[in-house]
């Protein structure tokens, strides 16, 4: 099914692709990433660089992006999930996945502290899997310890939607993609919104 779906990659449409981001079969995509110094967090080269992230991730309609996805292996994520987002669930859909809005967060070497082993499903997308989606098992609850794009530490508490788009990013700076842990069968073609 992985083959079938990696195929239909290769015929989507271009406005499907998200142009200037990584795509699942890049062998960079699965590098861990690395972790940035206070001197480099701080540096022009990758203020501009976490600029970026947020503009491609605003511009494909994401809910999150990481470094490795604009093809830098910096251990740095951005999550964003706004009432524009939220409109676009179905009441049930937002009741169900715990969504709410999260205001634009940058993580710069994300470690989890504490996740729930309590799971919860839903579905993913990805940017660098664009126009797939499948079930997911993620926790409920997450604790995240990371630094903010200035530098200043801060600890995450998430639940719900938020943890789960947390904890894809973070994945992301590990090599890993949603496909790694899907319910394989669940794998589909997306019909709307969702991307990570």
């Amino acid at each position: 099914m992985l083959l079938r779906a990696l195929r239909y990659l290769s015929l989507l449409p271009e406005h499907l692709r998200h142009r200037g981001l990584l795509a699942i079969g890049e062998d960079s995509l699965r590098l861990p990433s690395r972790q940035v110094s206070l001197d480099e967090l701080r540096s022009s080269a990758t203020q501009a660089l976490i600029d970026r992230m947020i503009a491609t991730m605003r511009r494909t309609e994401g809910v999150g992006i990481a470094a490795v996805q604009l093809g830098d292996n910096r251990a740095i994520a951005c999550i964003e999930f706004t009432a524009k987002h939220l409109a676009e669930a179905t009441p049930e859909m937002a009741a169900t996945h715990k969504m709410e809005a999260v205001p634009l967060t940058v993580m710069v070497n994300p470690r989890v502290l504490r996740a729930s082993s309590d799971l919860v499903e839903g579905a993913e997308g990805c940017l660098s899997v664009p126009g797939m989606q499948a079930i997911v098992f993620r926790p409920r609850h997450v604790a995240i310890d990371c630094l903010d794009r200035n530098g200043a530490p801060q600890t995450l508490k998430l639940s719900g939607w938020s943890a789960r788009i947390a904890m894809h990013e973070v994945d992301h700076l590990k090599g890993e993609l949603f496909t790694d842990k899907m319910e394989r069968k669940s794998l589909a073609v997306m019909h709307k919104w969702l991307h990570w």
